[in-house]
């Protein structure tokens, strides 16, 4: 069988329709995360704004509760990166075994077992493969950079444009042949790294056009999130200051008082952000599956 890029793409919407709980517990997740992160920064510049440091010189103990107080909000959002690293597999093969084993559907399809240990494994060995890619690109840039010392302009453009179509892709090149190994892992929970570069020969075209179909949709949900936000925002300083007309009197209050009056007009936005979230875990992950699905066709049970 052929991949169908559409069909691919339109696996994730079925799976939103099919699966709205488990979608919902997925974005759940994810911006559970992303508050652990952004509390961590939120919450130094929160104080900044509320008990700003002095001006001038600090004495040992202020700058002792200042570097304090910066520690503890680096280590929240650390904290919550580590959780984010541990949780991309969990989350990339609950959206996969929701696609390719639907019956499966316990605890929202979320799994810790070897599937997501071989995931977050493939992860970094593509990631350590990608880098080796970059690195004789990144020297031919230092060529160009010699030609921009020696002001060969023309050339070092024509270098640089080159070594960097050249990186894309070949980066793309990889992704997209090592692009069903998760898949692969989900559906039989075994370790697969060189079959799944085997099983896309041939089939990169459609891949391609899956990714880019699929990189689409991501870029209007995130304008969609982007102008949500902004929308809010917008709401609140019109709101807050009385119109439009009167926003250099608002602003002039300080961040303090600004942020005060701002901040109930964003609480919307992570509750919308779950629903968003989820689909969009939904829409980027199962076209993946089906793509695969199409290649290898489930083995009926008896």
């Amino acid at each position: 069988m052929a991949i169908a890029p559409g069909a691919a793409v339109a696996e994730g919407f079925a799976l939103i329709r099919r699966e709205p709980r488990a979608v919902m517990v997925w974005g759940l997740l994810i911006m559970a995360v992303f508050a652990v992160i952004f509390g961590g920064y939120a919450s130094f510049f929160a104080g900044m704004i509320i008990d700003p440091p002095p001006s001038g010189e600090l004495n040992s103990q202020q700058a002792a509760a200042f570097f304090g107080r910066m520690v503890a909000s680096e280590g929240l959002a650390m904290l919550g990166i580590l959780i984010a690293i541990a949780l991309r597999p969990v989350l990339s093969a609950a959206v996969l075994r929701a696609v390719l084993h639907p019956e499966d559907r316990r605890l929202a399809y979320l799994r810790i077992s070897m599937a997501e240990l071989y995931l977050l494994a493939v992860a970094f060995i593509v990631g350590f493969g990608a880098n080796l890619i970059v690195l004789p690109f990144m020297m031919m840039l230092g060529v160009a950079g010699f030609l921009v010392y020696a002001r060969q302009w023309i050339a070092a453009i024509v270098v640089g444009v080159v070594v960097v179509l050249a990186c894309m892709s070949g980066l793309i090149y990889v992704m997209l042949r090592m692009s069903l190994v998760g898949p692969m892992i989900v559906d039989d929970e075994k370790f697969h790294l060189v079959d799944a570069w085997r099983l896309t020969k041939g089939h990169v075209g459609r891949l391609l056009g899956t990714g880019l179909l699929v990189a689409l949709l991501l870029v209007g949900v995130e304008l969609l999130v982007y102008a949500l936000i902004g929308g809010l925002a917008a709401l609140g300083v019109g709101v807050s200051a009385g119109g439009f007309d009167h926003l250099d009197a608002f602003f002039g209050q300080g961040p303090g008082p600004v942020a005060a009056k701002l901040w109930p007009y964003l609480i919307p936005a992570p509750v919308l952000g779950v629903p968003l979230a989820g689909c969009a875990c939904a829409i980027a992950l199962a076209p993946w599956a089906r793509a695969y699905r199409d290649l290898v066709p489930a083995t009926p049970t008896t």
